[in-house]
């Protein structure tokens, strides 16, 4: 372990000091210090108050334990764990985020760039039922010494003098929200508390309030969520929001809505999110499936294609902006939403060509191969749509929909031997 002896200490080149601070985190520390095995030159971990065997973990790790009372500030507990690593440069992760192994040699490749004193990683949040997984950038990996420091109580951000590094290839899984009903419920309670106190020492504070909406909606409150989405609207200069993550908002008043059964205001929150920034992503699809769920097809048709035009492109070129994407990677649902869509207006061939596209972005889905069936019978291959049919119902046993279409199918085909479904 290195050790600062002196004010003129000098940091190894190239090393890195992974920094933690974690409570009761057992079950998920080994697969985050497993991640970083043979790629940092030391942990350091502050412990918060641990009941459970986080500090055995840490030692078997051959981590440096640090030890301080919780405070209830998260920005606050960072900023002490960030006085002790000796490396020169500081990896920050979570105990419930893993590094993504094939990336070292991103991080080995970034640290060497002495033109920059912070890098942003792709953190990528499972989400489990609420989205498959949403995205964002954020500063993880900095130069040691570089005068950083954590703001916020929670949800806190990094500061940092100095050029970054944007985009980076360095990816960062995050299962923090992959949780069951009742610990996602848990997890929001707390958060939310942080930031109501947050909020009543400065009203005016937009990122606190952002975060309490999301909170809100966490846990079923939709009320509150848009309450407090109205306040990040009243305080924010709308000027400066396009590559503010306050932009968000927008869509998690959206989501509200759409749980309130609104689903014009829905519409209304992306049709002002998207006036703001033609390229915002999320709005874009879900306007596609707002249309698609009202049943003004030909309108859904033109955003899900536009949406699929934008994904080529930031996939191509990522965007230098601080929100949190949640429709980067739905490719399958758009291909999927677009071929039932192209089924209403009665464009079948195009129909076909989606749900191919909605296979080949997932090979176990039914509903794709029950889409197909419907738009192959439509243009009159019959035997073509029996075998996608029953594709569909060996994917998906019990499947109602593709058990009609099959037996109508079957009818057309004449064949009247009984068919065991």
């Amino acid at each position: 372990m290195r050790k600062k002896n002196t004010a003129h200490y000098q940091w190894a080149p190239e090393t890195i000091s992974l920094c933690m601070i974690v409570k009761d985190e057992a079950q998920n520390l080994p697969q985050c210090l497993e991640s970083v095995r043979g790629i940092v030159d030391e942990i350091v971990i502050l412990d918060t108050g641990s009941s459970d065997a986080t500090v055995k973990i840490s030692n078997k790790y051959g981590a440096r334990i640090l030890h301080h009372p919780w405070n209830g500030n998260f920005g606050d507990m960072r900023n002490y764990a960030l006085k002790h690593p000796s490396g020169a440069w500081i990896l920050q992760l979570d105990a419930d985020e893993r590094l993504v192994p094939e990336d070292v040699q991103f991080i080995k490749e970034a640290i060497k760039n002495k033109g920059v004193n912070s890098v942003f990683c792709n953190i990528i949040n499972i989400k489990g039922s609420l989205i498959g997984h949403t995205q964002f950038y954020s500063q993880r990996l900095f130069r040691n010494g570089a005068g950083a420091f954590y703001e916020g109580a929670v949800h806190e951000t990094l500061r940092i003098k100095g050029n970054a590094l944007f985009p980076s290839n360095i990816r960062i899984i995050h299962h923090g929200y992959n949780l069951d009903e009742a610990q996602m419920i848990a997890k929001s309670k707390r958060n939310a508390s942080i930031l109501e106190r947050q909020i009543m020492k400065n009203p005016h504070d937009t990122s606190s309030f952002l975060h309490l909406s999301k909170c809100y909606f966490a846990q079923g409150l939709y009320e509150l969520t848009i309450l407090a989405g109205k306040k990040v609207l009243e305080n924010i200069d709308i000027r400066t929001i396009r590559i503010n993550p306050e932009i968000e908002v927008f869509m998690i008043m959206a989501f509200a809505y759409v749980r309130k059964h609104d689903l014009d205001a829905a519409e209304r929150m992306c049709q002002c999110a998207i006036e703001i920034d033609h390229d915002y992503i999320d709005p874009v699809f879900f306007m596609g499936k707002l249309c698609y769920d009202t049943k003004k097809y030909e309108q859904a048709i033109i955003w899900l294609k536009q949406y699929k035009e934008l994904r080529e492109e930031l996939k191509k070129i990522p965007r230098f902006d601080f929100k949190e994407t949640y429709f980067m990677d739905v490719a399958y649902d758009a291909h999927l939403t677009l071929g039932s869509c192209y089924l209403e207006v009665g464009k079948f061939d195009k129909a076909e060509k989606e749900f191919l596209n909605a296979i080949e972005q997932n090979p176990e889905s039914a509903e794709a191969y029950n889409g197909l069936a419907v738009a192959l019978e439509l243009q009159e291959r019959h035997d073509e749509a029996f075998i996608n049919c029953v594709k569909a119902i060996d994917l998906k046993p019990g499947y109602t929909d593709a058990q009609e279409n099959l037996r109508l199918i079957h009818n057309k085909l004449k064949r009247y031997e009984t068919i065991k479904i």
